[in-house]
C-alpha cells in the first residue's frame, strides 16, 4: 500500500479548491515524516502554498484541515499542527491488509527483479584480533540488509573488507615476539584466534603509559621557581624564572598558588599537554619558555585552580612520570621504557611494511590463524560474503596513489604526515 501515493491524490483534489495548482506527483515529493511519531505518520508542510496564496503556513494548513472531512479508509485521522498537516494510518485497516498476507507468505515472497545492483559491505574485522559482540551485531546486521535487499529484488554482493596489515598487526606481533608466549601452552582455553587477540589486548596495555605511572606526560619535569613577580603590562599574569635540567627558563602563567623556592611541574617547550604543543610564546614583550602545570595537566586531579607543588626537598630534574610511577613499575625511568616499547612497536611495522622475511612469514601464519576463525564464526553465523578484500592487498597501490597526488600537489605534507586539505 503506497500511503504517499494515496494521501498526495486525495490532497490534489482538495487543494485545488483553494486554487492551489499542483500535481498529485508534486505533492508526493512534499510528504514528509514527522520529527516526532506521536504527531502521525506522516506529514504535508504547507511552506510551499504561502506564496501561491499569500498567507501563512499555520493559516493555510487549518483552511485544507477544514475541507477534509472524507478521509481515503487508509487513514483515520488529521491534524493541523502548525504549518503542518499530519495524517495518522489506519492501523485498522493495515492490519486486516497486511497480516492475511504475511500468514499466507504472500508478503514475504520475494518482489520482482528491481534491476538495482546492490554492493552490501559488512563485518570488516581486523585481524590479529578478538572477534567480540560488537563484531556480531555487526555481522547480523550486514546479513540482515543482504536479505532485505535481495527479497526487494535486487541483485545483491555480500562483501567483507578485512583490516589484515597497520599498526594493531605490529602490536600483536611485537607482543609475540617480547612476551615468548606459545599458543601451544593454551590451547586447551582459547582458538588460535583468541590467542592472538589475547597478545593484541596485552600489547595496548603495555603500551598505556598509565599502566607504569599515574602521570603518563613526558618531558615535564621538577623545576624550582628561582624568583615570581607579576607581568609589567599585565597585573594577571606571574612571570617566574626557573632552575631546570636544562638551565634557567622564564615562563609567564596565569595560573597562581605557588612562590618562590617551591618545586613545580615544569613542561619543555615541544611536550604536549592536553593535545598541545608548547611552543615559545611572546607574552606582552616577555617570551614565554614552556608551561607551568596545574594538578589537571598532568592527570593528577580536576584541579586547574592553581599549579601543582612538590615537596621542597624534591630534586630538580626528575620527570614526573617518574615521580609518579606506580608501585609495582620496576623500570627506573618510565619515559625511557614506553619510548622502549614505541619504538620496537614501530620498528615491527616497518619490517611488515619492507616485508622482512622472518616477519612476514609470522604475519602471513598467525594472519590465517584468525581468517579460519572468522570463517568458524561466519558459518556459525550463517552469513555470506560473495567477494571478500583484504587491506593489504590494496596498501601498494594506495601508496601510489598518495604519491602521485603528492606530487600533483593536492595532497601535502604536514607536520611529518601527507594530508587532504578539506577546508
Amino acid at each position: 500500500m503506497n500511503y504517499k501515493a494515496i494521501l498526495a491524490e486525495y490532497l490534489a483534489t482538495k487543494i485545488s479548491q483553494l486554487q492551489i495548482h499542483k500535481t498529485a506527483a508534486e505533492i508526493e515529493s512534499l510528504i514528509e515524516l514527522p520529527k516526532d511519531l506521536k504527531m502521525g505518520d506522516l506529514a504535508v508542510p504547507c511552506f510551499i502554498f504561502a506564496k501561491e496564496l499569500k498567507k501563512g503556513p499555520p493559516v493555510i494548513a487549518k483552511d485544507i484541515l477544514a475541507l477534509c472531512n472524507d478521509l481515503p479508509t487508509e487513514f483515520q485521522k488529521i491534524t493541523a499542527l502548525g504549518p503542518y498537516l499530519n495524517f495518522q494510518i489506519n492501523k485498522a485497516a493495515l492490519a486486516a491488509d497486511i497480516v492475511p498476507q504475511i500468514l499466507s507468505g504472500e508478503f514475504t515472497k520475494k518482489r520482482p527483479r528491481s534491476g538495482l545492483k546492490t554492493m552490501i559491505e559488512y563485518s570488516q574485522p581486523n585481524t590479529h584480533k578478538a572477534f567480540h559482540v560488537g563484531h556480531t551485531r555487526n555481522v547480523s546486521l550486514g546479513d540482515a540488509l543482504v536479505h532485505i535487499c535481495e527479497w526487494a529484488g535486487d541483485e545483491v554482493i555480500a562483501a567483507n573488507y578485512i583490516g589484515d596489515v597497520g599498526t594493531h598487526i605490529a602490536k600483536c606481533l611485537w607482543q609475540y615476539n617480547e612476551s615468548g608466549l606459545r599458543y601451544d601452552d593454551f590451547k586447551d582455553k582459547m582458538t588460535r584466534g583468541e590467542f592472538l587477540g589475547m597478545l593484541y589486548t596485552q600489547a595496548d596495555k603495555h603500551l598505556d603509559f598509565y599502566t607504569l605511572t599515574k602521570s603518563p606526560h613526558p618531558h615535564v619535569q621538577t623545576a624550582k621557581v628561582l624568583s615570581v613577580s607579576t607581568h609589567p603590562q599585565n597585573d594577571k599574569w606571574l612571570v617566574a624564572e626557573l632552575e631546570t635540567s636544562d638551565g634557567p627558563k622564564t615562563v609567564v602563567t596565569g595560573v597562581a598558588g605557588f612562590t618562590k623556592g617551591d618545586i613545580v611541574p615544569y613542561a619543555f617547550i615541544g611536550t604536549r599537554i592536553n593535545g598541545k604543543r608548547i611552543e615559545p610564546t611572546d607574552k606582552k614583550g616577555i617570551t614565554s619558555l614552556g608551561m607551568l602545570c596545574a594538578p589537571s595537566e598532568i592527570s593528577l586531579s580536576d584541579d586547574a585552580s592553581k599549579i601543582f607543588v612538590f615537596p621542597k626537598d624534591t630534586k630538580v630534574g626528575i620527570e614526573v612520570a617518574d615521580y609518579f610511577k606506580n608501585p609495582d613499575c620496576k623500570h627506573s625511568s618510565v619515559v625511557t621504557e614506553i619510548q622502549r616499547r614505541e619504538k620496537a612497536v614501530s620498528e615491527t611495522l616497518q619490517k611488515l611494511e619492507k616485508q622482512d622475511p622472518e616477519l612476514t612469514q609470522l604475519w602471513k601464519e598467525t594472519r590465517d590463524w584468525s581468517l579460519n576463525d572468522f570463517n568458524e564464526i561466519y558459518k556459525w553465523l550463517d552469513a555470506r560474503f560473495d567477494h571478500v578484500f583484504y587491506e593489504s592487498e590494496v596498501a601498494d597501490p594506495g601508496k601510489k596513489v598518495v604519491a602521485e597526488y603528492l606530487e600533483k600537489g593536492v595532497f601535502k605534507k604536514d607536520q611529518g604526515a601527507i594530508v587532504l586539505e578539506l577546508t
